[in-house]
């Protein structure tokens, strides 16, 4: 279950808390009028007078501001329980609290709190630099990817991990051995249970540089028609990564870094759940050399057949992939259990 989201019966005792104060509110104005007009009908001058003393104008604003609040309060809270959305003034009311929100989940790995971010019409909650393998300096350097272990610890997933050698840093990514880590973003609202349809993004670079925040997957989870739940991860790549010789092959360490996709796609099977996905819904999707990597998978995992189309691979065995079609690639993915030889 997520840690991050409010249960069902919670927004229902807080809609009903606010439904009740409404109730009281509206009664008590209600008995004002009543009293209003009837001391009218007793002494029409007495009541002209009071009608427009400062006082009597005052409280009746208070009241009705506080009817008005009241009302806006429960239609944002009906609203956003039911569609994880607000509207444009309750954006603007509701925004920084919003903001100050710490999703969180709990792995068998730890526990990682995120961040919760603005982006388009949606909030969404984003869990960046998890790691879904041990780090690739020491022993397992030029090695096959190390599974992460399990472990109770507390982490701060607000921002980037390393990215992997390669390419230039910046102020907010660094590179480093502990590069194996995904980004995940998902709609906030949404029940858990839903089990949304899950993309996993593998970055370009020719093969040499490149890492997970190479694209907006945050806006392209925000504005997408239906919820959806959006993947990337950084992969070993240069001479870490795709090293070849006669030497790396006789010791099956070719293409590691294909290998590290193939950890975090299974990462990604054993975990996606929790995060409310459905992992008999993913999609593996890339550009550039993302796209090969994509078209690698599919040969290096099953047999297959392809047509003759530039623009679509069908295929045609499972249990691995269900179909792929664009100039970019993308696959649908089964659960399966991942391994290289």
């Amino acid at each position: 279950m997520l840690a991050s989201t409010g249960s069902a019966s919670t927004y229902s005792r807080s809609l009903s808390s606010a439904s009740t104060k409404a109730k009281a509110s509206l009664k008590k104005a209600f008995e004002n009028v009543k009293n209003v007009f009837g001391a009218a009908r007793r002494n029409p001058r007495d009541f002209a007078s009071r009608l427009w003393c400062p006082r009597t104008i005052a409280k009746s604003l208070i009241i009705l501001s506080g009817l008005v609040f009241v009302g806006a309060v429960l239609f944002e809270i009906l609203l956003y329980t039911r569609t994880g959305r607000t509207s444009r003034l309750g954006s603007m009311a509701l925004t920084p609290l919003i903001l100050l929100a710490r999703p969180s989940v709990t792995l068998p790995q730890g526990t990682f709190q995120g961040r919760t971010s603005k982006v388009g019409p949606v909030f969404i909650e984003s869990f960046l630099g998890m790691p879904y393998a041990q780090t690739t300096g020491g022993d397992n350097r030029f090695r096959a990817p190390v599974k992460v272990g399990t472990g109770e610890g507390n982490y701060d997933a607000r921002g980037w991990g390393h990215k992997c050698w390669g390419g230039s840093d910046t102020q907010d990514e660094r590179s480093g051995d502990d590069c194996l880590n995904l980004n995940i973003w998902r709609p906030r609202g949404v029940n858990p249970d839903q089990k949304m349809p899950v993309v996993v993004y593998i970055h370009g670079g020719a093969f040499n540089f490149g890492s997970g925040k190479e694209r907006d997957i945050a806006s392209f989870v925000a504005w997408g028609v239906d919820p959806i739940i959006g993947v990337s991860l950084n992969y070993r790549t240069g001479a870490l990564g795709f090293l070849p010789s006669n030497l790396t092959a006789e010791e099956g360490i070719l293409n590691l870094g294909l290998k590290d996709q193939a950890m975090a796609f299974q990462w990604v099977q054993d975990n996606i759940e929790i995060f409310g996905g459905d992992k008999n819904l993913v999609t593996i999707w890339g550009s550039s050399a993302g796209a090969h990597a994509v078209s690698d998978m599919e040969f290096l995992q099953v047999k297959m057949s392809t047509s003759s189309s530039m623009s679509s691979v069908h295929c045609l065995s499972y249990p691995y992939f269900k179909q792929s079609r664009g100039a970019t690639a993308s696959v649908d993915l089964l659960p399966s259990t991942w391994s290289f030889h």
